[in-house]
């Protein structure tokens, strides 16, 4: 809604655009107050997904192939447009921060490190 209560009405080139919460645009959740809440909450679970199909081998998997599947398959969702880590709130920050740090710790079969 306006300032003067009418409902918005974005146009481009004679075709409106709607107004949503929220949209997926090359891969990036977008809401409309730019918190990227949902993005990394998508994030989360795409990542946590692969850690519980990588646990499930863990006994099988040398440190070398743990290593490559982490840097082929789940770094790039943390890399990947990682300049939108500068505008969501501090706690989507830190879950990012916290899932990242126990995957590199399943990597390294080290559970105490920082």
């Amino acid at each position: 809604m306006g300032k003067s209560g009418a409902p918005l009405d974005f146009k481009c080139e004679n075709s409106s655009i709607p107004v949503t919460k929220e949209f997926e645009m090359l891969g990036i959740t977008i809401d409309n107050k730019l918190k990227f809440q949902n993005h990394v909450a998508k994030i989360c679970r795409k990542v946590s997904q692969q850690i519980a199909v990588l646990k499930r081998m863990k006994k099988m998997l040398p440190f070398e192939t743990r290593r490559n599947l982490y840097l082929a398959f789940i770094l790039p969702h943390f890399n990947y447009c990682s300049e939108t880590w500068t505008f969501c709130s501090k706690s989507a920050a830190d879950k990012l921060e916290r899932l990242n740090k126990h995957v590199i710790r399943f990597v390294m079969r080290d559970k105490y490190t920082n």
